[in-house]
């Protein structure tokens, strides 16, 4: 069986680059559990639909039979779309910011970011922009620093 989950092009694009051969939806990893999780809740808010449009795009998932019929997971709604493409979106944001860490020595922060957008083809603008990326970076540099302090702390404590 096969549910198409309708997903923005740069979230197309970075499930495509992490599952080349293409997905069977299985409970063993982050991405199979969040659409396990997702197509088997009957909720259905009718003010998420307004999104719908922005989710041009198609992302294949395989679902067993077993799922499909005996655990019923192929409900998908305007909701669970929207989360859907919010929970890859955060992903990518995680992904996005260990980039900028291993390459900040090595480029400048303003051209690593673009070339980031541009990998995805993301066009300026929306959740992924300069600006809240940069930001965003700056908030992540400063939990690293503070967690450097705290296991320092913890270590001088223990010895």
């Amino acid at each position: 069986m096969l549910l198409n989950i309708p997903v923005k092009p740069h979230v197309l694009k970075f499930l495509e680059e992490k599952y080349p051969e293409g997905y069977t939806l299985n409970e063993r990893d982050h991405i199979g559990t969040i659409i396990y999780t997702l197509v088997r809740r009957q909720a259905n808010w009718k003010h998420y639909e307004k999104f719908l449009n922005q989710y041009i795009e198609n992302f294949h998932v395989e679902v067993p039979e077993k799922l499909f019929f005996r655990e019923s997971c192929r409900h998908l709604t305007a909701f669970t779309i929207c989360k859907f493409n919010s929970i890859i979106e955060g992903i990518m944001r995680d992904q996005c910011m260990y980039h900028l860490f291993l390459v900040q020595d090595v480029v400048p922060l303003k051209h690593a970011i673009y070339k980031w957008l541009e990998f995805y083809d993301i066009e300026e603008g929306g959740s992924f922009n300069y600006r809240s990326l940069a930001k965003h970076f700056q908030r992540f540099m400063e939990a690293k620093k503070n967690e450097k302090r705290c296991l320092n702390n913890v270590a001088q404590k223990s010895a």
